[in-house]
């Protein structure tokens, strides 16, 4: 190695050899091939995508993306212009042929913001099912979680709340959503406050809304509030 690439180049290698350590025990039997590729999508997207297969029992196939974008593009030279919105998704991907096993989170990462820096995003995704073993024929997908009254099978993935969060001076809001779908039920909701504080007046609205539909046996919950005050 040393005689096709300069020490600083080693030195990185080898720093990201020891950091993966913990996550890459060696292990008789088993063999594991990486391959990555950094991509632009629209010259918005900046993107690095890495495909790992684990070859041995059980073969896993893993791909791992994380995305950023930011809005309007930054030329090249002169002075950029004011950002509208910066965002990163990191995306993971998990497949067991073997065992039936298809699953795929997404997540928006710290520091996603829009519109305005004050403005954070967060929350994720997920799908997932199940084609053999004792969840044969299960699955389900999720954006932003779950219905507060839905009693959520351990094997299900946890899903943050897709929420926005913004304050300025004497206004303050912040909002979450959720939407899924399993064979047994079906959920969406969400939720939207907006504060108004300024010396000793206070001025404040609530709404949210949570609807879930159960199959077998057939039944629904629906829930809306409002709520105004100063």
């Amino acid at each position: 190695i040393r005689d096709t690439i300069g020490d600083s180049e080693l030195a990185e290698l080898l720093a990201v050899q020891q950091a993966m350590k913990p996550y890459t025990r060696p292990s008789s039997g088993r063999v594991a091939l990486a391959v990555g590729v950094r991509f632009t999508t629209f010259n918005l997207l900046n993107s690095f995508a890495l495909l790992v297969a684990s070859f041995g029992k059980p073969f896993k196939l893993d791909l791992l993306i994380s995305s950023r974008l930011e809005v309007p593009v930054l030329p090249p030279t002169g002075t950029p212009p004011p950002a509208n919105a910066q965002v990163g998704i990191d995306l993971r991907g998990t497949r067991i042929p073997e065992e039936g096993v298809l699953l795929i989170e997404g997540r928006i990462t710290e520091g996603s913001w829009f519109l305005d820096s004050a403005c954070r995003l967060s929350g994720g995704a997920a799908f997932a099912s199940w084609t053999a073993g004792p969840h044969s024929g299960d699955f389900v997908m999720s954006i932003g979680g779950y219905h507060p009254k839905f009693s959520v099978p351990a094997h299900y993935p946890q899903v943050p709340r897709l929420a926005i969060n913004f304050s300025r001076g004497p206004i303050e809001i912040k909002g979450d959503a959720y939407f899924a779908m399993t064979p047994a039920a079906l959920m969406a909701g969400g939720s939207l406050s907006a504060t108004f504080a300024l010396g000793k007046f206070r001025a404040w609205f609530n709404y949210g809304a949570d609807f879930l539909v159960a199959w077998e046996p057939f039944s629904y919950d629906a829930t809306i509030y409002i709520e105004v005050g100063a």
